[in-house]
């Protein structure tokens, strides 16, 4: 980080890593936070619904092919 870092580094995950937010050059990496906060939150939820959190993003289309 240029300069000195605050006292709480807000940073973002990216497809390079983590990076600070205030100097973020990469992409952001979506399937990171969909898989480690988005899913975390959404399966209980779904269990009670009777769901499956691959099911209802669409990640096991290939396997309902066998």
């Amino acid at each position: 980080m240029s300069g000195r870092p605050p006292r709480v580094v807000r940073y973002f995950m990216t497809l390079e890593g983590p990076e600070p937010a205030a100097e973020r050059r990469s992409a952001l990496d979506h399937e990171h936070y969909v898989q480690k906060q988005v899913r975390a939150i959404s399966e209980p939820v779904l269990a009670v619904l009777g769901l499956e959190f691959d099911r209802v993003i669409g990640d096991d289309a290939q396997l309902r092919l066998f």
